[in-house]
């Protein structure tokens, strides 16, 4: 590995110059003084360092002495705890949201029942109403059979005067329409 290092610092240096160190570092700090000291930080590790206290994997073989371990244990610990939160959380909604759709289902079956019932009593009444007008136009139906009988009978003249209305008169209350039908507006 050496051999390789030294090889490459010769390509460097034939490329680059003899830089050394010293002007690297004094470069460096004309650029950006400040930059410099924190990457210094960085490096060195100390207080500032973020991501020093970052758990990556190549700090496992802190984890195998008891120290380590008992650092583990806690993590997991910790995050055992935060899973039966989230956990107990989750059962709760599906507790609340199973107890809202019980809910929603029995009252949608009510209603389903009280459109049922309106409906049954809608189709009664229609029945009812069918069956009166039935009636209704079977008595007109017999009725005006009994009128047109006894009319044929009964002379043109006596049929206006019983009806108290002149020939004459009969135009004049006739509708435009009811010639046609052959009624009166009164």
């Amino acid at each position: 590995m050496s051999v390789d290092y030294n090889k490459a610092k010769e390509e460097y240096v034939q490329r680059y110059g003899n830089l050394n160190e010293a002007d690297a570092v004094h470069s460096l700090i004309k650029m950006d003084a400040g930059k410099y000291a924190n990457m210094l930080t960085d490096l060195v590790m100390g207080e500032s360092c973020n991501w020093a206290n970052l758990d990556f994997l190549e700090r496992d073989k802190e984890k195998d002495g008891p120290d380590g371990l008992k650092n583990e244990i806690t993590c997991l610990t910790q995050e055992k705890a935060d899973l039966a939160g989230e956990l107990e959380k989750h059962q709760t909604m599906l507790r609340l949201q199973s107890d809202i759709q019980r809910e929603n289902d029995e009252f949608y079956k009510r209603e389903i029942e009280r459109l049922q019932l309106v409906e049954r009593s809608a189709h009664a009444k229609l029945e009812e109403l069918a069956r009166r007008v039935d009636e209704k136009q079977k008595t007109i139906f017999e009725t005006e059979k009994k009128l047109t009988h006894d009319e044929q009978f009964m002379p043109t003249a006596m049929k206006t005067h019983k009806a108290g209305i002149d020939s004459n008169d009969l135009m004049e209350v006739q509708s435009e329409f009811s010639a046609v039908t052959n009624e009166t507006e009164i």
